[in-house]
């Protein structure tokens, strides 16, 4: 499938304590023409990061170490800066509970892992044609 440079010009995070995630992340970002890609392997160095800059896309693994996805969401929404960004939510759990919990905390998608650069692809084209 053939996506638009829809990402060009915009500033991404992605948050995941797995290099792997974060390249393959990054990868299908680029294919969407996104050059500014901050990463951070950590909630709690995104939760720094982020009062110093802005982003229009956040996409954070919600089991990590120290400051979760969720807590992290939870702190964006919680911002008058941040509160409308886009928040995709990676997570390899897929129970009832979990997805509540990202819809409560008002998270704007979410995709379960494993997952292909497409679904992701996918998901922020949706985000980003509305």
């Amino acid at each position: 499938m053939e996506y638009e440079k829809i990402l060009q010009g915009k500033r991404i995070l992605v948050v995941d304590d797995m290099a792997s995630i974060r390249m393959l992340v990054k990868v299908s970002l680029q294919e969407l023409g996104a050059t500014e890609i901050d990463e951070d392997g950590n909630g709690s160095a995104a939760e720094k990061r982020l009062i110093s800059r802005r982003y229009d896309l956040i996409i954070c693994d919600w089991d990590m170490p120290g400051l979760t996805g969720i807590e992290l969401l939870k702190l964006v929404r919680g911002s008058e800066k941040d509160k409308d960004t886009p928040f995709i939510m990676l997570t390899g759990m897929t129970g009832k509970d979990v997805v509540r919990d990202v819809i409560t905390a008002k998270v704007t998608d979410y995709i379960a892992k494993p997952f292909t650069p497409e679904i992701l692809m996918s998901k922020i084209s949706r985000i980003f044609s509305k």
